[in-house]
């Protein structure tokens, strides 16, 4: 049966006229603006939960610059201030990757638990800064990609279609 097909396949013409390889490369080019304003908004949604976990913890570090300063202007601090679980939840886990910059870039999220909480929230701020970075870098790029492939879709489909007038005529 396979051997029938590919007898086939030469005498078949899969010759484009003009008008219609332009317009296959114009829809080829709105295929690619698709895939990427897809993964536009993959990213945006990623952006967005980074986003509410940077929010999380400033107000960790307010919370924990709060107990700081009410500690030391009443007594000594004690390891009940430091009792406040300030880790970052499971969902903003992804983003705190140990390839970061930072100088605490090499320790890993079990060492995590083992720092103090100044530092722990630190490196999660350090972190995510580094993260929100990346995802803004990788939006642009998508952006110049989504960009660029519907300027070249309208492009190619002004040329099919100045094409096919000539043909009206």
């Amino acid at each position: 049966m396979l051997a029938n097909i590919k007898s086939l396949l030469p005498t078949i013409p899969l010759r484009l006229s003009e008008k219609a390889r332009y317009l296959a490369i114009s829809l080829f080019f709105s295929s690619i603006a698709l895939v990427s304003g897809q993964a536009l908004l993959y990213f945006e949604l990623h952006s967005l939960t980074l986003s509410h976990c940077r929010r999380l913890n400033l107000q960790n570090i307010f919370f924990y610059n709060q107990i700081i300063s009410t500690t030391h202007a009443q007594s000594p601090v004690t390891t009940a201030t430091h009792a406040r679980d300030l880790t970052a939840p499971e969902y903003c886990h992804s983003f705190l990757v140990t390839e970061q910059s930072d100088s605490a870039g090499s320790i890993s999220l079990h060492e995590m638990n083992n720092l103090s909480s100044d530092l722990k929230l630190r490196v999660y701020a350090d972190r995510y800064a580094d993260a929100e970075q990346r995802y803004a870098d990788n939006q642009m790029n998508l952006l110049i990609l989504l960009l660029t492939s519907n300027v070249l879709a309208l492009v190619f489909q002004s040329i099919h279609l100045y094409q096919d007038s000539r043909d009206i005529k």
